[in-house]
């Protein structure tokens, strides 16, 4: 199956993969009653055709202290079972949970030089992180979002302590840390940089001849080069 441009793939995903693969023939039944959970961010619009130049995504595993949720793999039950919580639900059906966590401390963040004067512009205060687990066609977790909350906005329910330090695979990816900080940790190069504020990296690995799996990292940065928010997904496509 040819995969044109990342445009289809962001539809795709922006819908989850749950959507993707509803039956359209039915209607679909009454609306869930309002929820006023915090929301998955959505995904930036009119993103360049990507380049796969990764053999494996990495952050295909998240990592909540030492329990990790494989994307693709590990299924609902299992979480809910570990991390309790509700299920949510967006308007197009998309099934998701929401927990928060406290934010990382970035091991290469520089110490302040000097004490801001009042005049000067004040950079946020972020409270910790939403993180988002998006429930894909089969019951299992197809996504991860994570955000960084400012003192405005409001937290999901809190993990429990020995789940909260939170990071996107191996690489201890996370909102908040620096671009400096993913350099330093080896990241591979991202494919993809004009999209400003958005920095990606793709990933597309065949399982078999019939069977490809897309497998996709972004990351938002502010003005400071710290990450805001950040995406990973794994979408598998069959080839009929």
């Amino acid at each position: 199956m040819k995969f044109a441009t990342f445009a289809l793939a962001a539809s795709l995903i922006a819908g989850s993969a749950a959507a993707c693969f509803a039956q359209t023939t039915s209607p679909l039944p009454a609306p869930y009653p309002q929820d006023n959970t915090p929301r998955p961010f959505n995904y930036p619009e009119g993103l360049n055709s990507p380049t796969f130049t990764l053999e494996e995504n990495p952050a295909a595993v998240i990592n909540f202290g030492d329990f990790p949720v494989i994307l693709d793999q590990t299924p609902l039950s299992v979480v809910t079972k570990v991390f309790g919580g509700e299920l949510h639900h967006l308007p197009d059906r998309t099934d998701y949970l929401c927990y928060s966590a406290p934010l990382q401390s970035d091991p290469y963040a520089p110490k302040p030089k000097r004490r801001k004067k009042a005049d000067e512009e004040q950079e946020p205060v972020y409270i910790g992180q939403n993180i988002w687990l998006i429930v894909g066609p089969r019951g299992q977790i197809s996504e991860a979002r994570a955000e960084a909350v400012t003192e405005d906005g409001e937290l999901c329910p809190a993990l429990a302590e020995n789940f909260q330090d939170v990071s996107f695979g191996p690489l201890r990816i996370g909102t908040t840390l620096s671009a400096a900080a993913m350099k330093k940790e080896n990241l591979p190069q991202m494919s993809a940089s004009e999209e400003a504020p958005w920095k990606f990296w793709f990933a597309n690995k065949a399982q078999d001849r019939f069977n490809l799996r897309y497998g996709f990292l972004g990351a938002e940065l502010n003005d400071k080069q710290k990450i805001l928010k950040l995406f990973s997904v794994e979408i598998e496509f069959k080839d009929k």
